[in-house]
Order: C-alpha cells, then structure tokens, then sequence
C-alpha cells in the first residue's frame, strides 16, 4: 500500500471504531421485526485503528495530522511486546521515538514508548494486559479472570 493508502485505510478504522451508535431505543422498543443495526461504517469491514497503525509502522508511514493516530500506534507496539517479541517492539518503538515531533516526548502518553525504545519493558504487565485485550479481541473469555493470578475460579 501506499503512504496515501495506509492514511485513508487508518481514517476508515479510526472512523469505524469511533463512529455514533445508532438509535437503540427503535431496536429494543418493539418485538415485532427489529430491524437489522445500520451503520455508516458497516461492523467487520474495516481493521482496528492499532492494526492498521502497525501496517504504517511496518511500512514506516506516520501520520502525525491525525489525533488519534500515535495513541494506535503506541497500541500496537504494546500487543507486540505482549506476544514477547520485545526487539521488535523496541525496534518499532526506536523508529516512532526517532520521528516524533518535538516536544512530544514530554506528552505522558509517550513516556512508554520512550522507555520502550530503550529496551524497558514491564513485561509481566504487558503480558497481563495484552492476555485481557486478545480475549476482548477474539471474544475468547476464560473463566478466571486476567487480574486474578492466583489461578482460582471465581463462582458464577
């Protein structure tokens, strides 16, 4: 893809993710025909704004004008360190840390992906964030939850 079509492919899942809800009260109303959910953006058709930041990462295209762009990236450079593939998340995190514009490192947002480009992972942290986004993601939940390391079951 190109740098202008990695742009409009992260415009498309930033505005599918954060696009309006539509007017449930018409869905939950009646129990004669609900109509099917319509939006603008239809659901399952476009990447999560962190996946299609890290197609930009890859190909080293950033997109500084978009305010919701470095947020998706610094995402993205999370979940590879949570699948522990930490010198490519440090590598990653070195080139978005080399490019970012100045005064940002002073941002909170940013101080992770600093200490990230210098190899500083809180590792048993991002494992355990990263187990919790996966079964959020692949709507795979387990029945003990992530915070709970002790490995008990929590009754239902």
């Amino acid at each position: 893809m190109t740098p202008t079509e990695l742009k409009a492919n992260f415009d498309r899942s930033y505005a599918g993710v954060h696009q309006p809800m539509p007017d449930i009260d018409a869905y939950i109303a009646g129990e004669d025909d609900i109509p099917e959910v319509e939006y603008e953006i239809p659901l399952g058709t476009f990447d999560l704004p962190e996946d299609a930041a890290l197609k930009m990462i890859e190909a080293q295209v950033y997109y500084w004008e978009h305010y919701g762009w470095l947020k998706a990236a610094i995402q993205a450079i999370h979940e590879i360190a949570g699948k522990e593939q930490y010198e490519l998340a440090q590598r990653y995190a070195q080139w978005l840390e080399a490019e970012l514009p100045k005064g940002y490192e002073e941002v909170e947002a940013t101080k992770d992906l600093c200490a990230w480009a210098k190899g500083d992972f809180p590792k048993e942290k991002i494992t355990r964030q990263n187990k919790m986004i996966d079964m959020l993601k692949n709507r795979n939940f387990e029945p003990v939850p992530a915070w709970k390391t002790d490995g008990s079951l929590v009754s239902a």
